[in-house]
């Protein structure tokens, strides 16, 4: 289901001076890993909406490892005074002049906000809009997992209204998030949690506690978090999706991608573990960036299936959460509408796909294809799905 708005304007660029106010370029993969760490660190920490999953360890991780650097692409904004103000990485797909510049996504990310400088925001967006608008990046801009309440988005829905681009939604679906309510902890169990899940969490907790001692760790020094992420990769790969062939240990390269994205030295991750007897039989990788903390990746070890060691980890997250100050709100980074995560949280934000295209011939036509292309897929998606209940 899409919902497309041609949203009235010109669709040329109207205000010159502004759509040159920064420089720009678009580079390839080579260019990324060329650009200056510290530039490139200081943008994500004052960037306009957090996104972890643009940092420069997690992002250069991913080269050559879980996606291809054929096709990598980067459009870079920088002011003589700030450095770099705005990265959009994409990729290209297609043969120009009917090329799609996609957001750059592999299969472990779930935000393709692009980095923007929070003082420089509105121009950085603008200017993006312009270069869109004049055709000078690519016929059709694909934003991926874009959270539509945030700044980000309602600025460039604006820009794109005065710019004349077609806009057309895809993929929408309500992300939980956690905020605090009033009252603390206590308050946030009793008005989320139903009766019968707090008593299940109770029981189970009550259980474990009958053959170890429970307790919950938070680390995040680098030593720790290597350790701990050791621990979650073997607790993963000894689970379904090892069996399945889709654990991280599973491929070499994508363990190389896990520990470099994930580990100590790329500095962005909080490891939270359930522990029986000092061991850890659930682990949650969240990622910290700004006011926000996301937990792309957790694992329970399946010889405690029986206690729901996963859901109890949440349970003490939940409460770690209320204590540390750090944070403002934790993001679950899924891309799955009814996810159980959503039986323990106290909010949502409004996710969705972008595409983005000037109004023009081209435009219209790659806007089409794009259609046709989703159609396509969730016709198979349905046919395999019918499938797979009648076997």
């Amino acid at each position: 289901m899409s919902q497309t708005q041609v949203l009235g304007g010109s669709a040329t660029l109207t205000n010159k001076r502004r759509a040159h106010e920064f420089d720009w370029s678009i580079g390839d993969a080579r260019a990324l890993l060329q650009l200056d760490a510290q530039e490139w660190d200081h943008l994500s920490e004052e960037s306009l909406v957090e996104n972890p999953f643009y940092a420069r360890s997690y992002l250069l991780a991913g080269l050559g490892r879980v996606e291809r650097k054929a096709g990598k692409r980067a459009l870079v904004m920088r002011s003589p005074g700030a450095g770099i103000v705005g990265l959009f990485p994409f990729r290209n797909f297609g043969i120009a002049p009917f090329n799609v510049a996609r957001g750059a996504a592999n299969i472990y990310q779930a935000s393709g906000a692009p980095l923007i400088h929070r003082r420089h925001g509105a121009r950085v967006i603008a200017q993006f809009v312009d270069l869109l608008a004049a055709g000078r990046i690519a016929p059709l801009f694909i934003l991926r997992h874009i959270d539509m309440s945030s700044v980000f988005a309602t600025s460039l829905m604006q820009e794109a209204r005065r710019a004349g681009l077609i806009v057309e939604e895809t993929h929408r679906y309500d992300r939980p998030k956690l905020t605090r309510m009033e009252g603390g902890f206590d308050s946030h169990i009793d008005t989320v949690l139903s009766r019968s899940r707090a008593k299940d969490l109770q029981r189970n907790l009550r259980r474990l506690k009958e053959i170890g001692t429970v307790s919950f760790e938070r680390v995040d020094c680098p030593e720790a978090v290597d350790r701990r992420l050791e621990e979650f990769l073997r607790i993963e790969h000894s689970g379904w999706k090892g069996a399945r062939g889709t654990s991280f240990l599973a491929n070499s390269r994508h363990a190389a991608f896990a520990r470099l994205a994930y580990g100590g030295t790329a500095g962005l991750s909080v490891i939270d573990s359930l522990l029986l007897d000092g061991k850890p039989i659930a682990v949650s990788i969240n990622m910290a960036s700004g006011a926000t903390n996301f937990t792309p990746k957790c694992a329970y070890d399946e010889s405690y299936k029986r206690f729901s060691p996963g859901l109890l980890l949440e349970y003490f997250v939940i409460k770690a959460f209320y204590e540390d100050k750090r944070w403002e709100q934790m993001d679950s980074a899924t891309g799955i509408q009814d996810h159980i995560i959503g039986g323990f949280w106290n909010d949502t934000m409004p996710m969705a796909d972008l595409a983005l295209a000037p109004d023009t011939v081209r435009g219209r036509l790659a806007v089409a294809t794009h259609r046709q292309t989703l159609n396509g897929i969730s016709i198979a998606k349905t046919i395999r799905d019918g499938y797979c209940r009648r076997g």
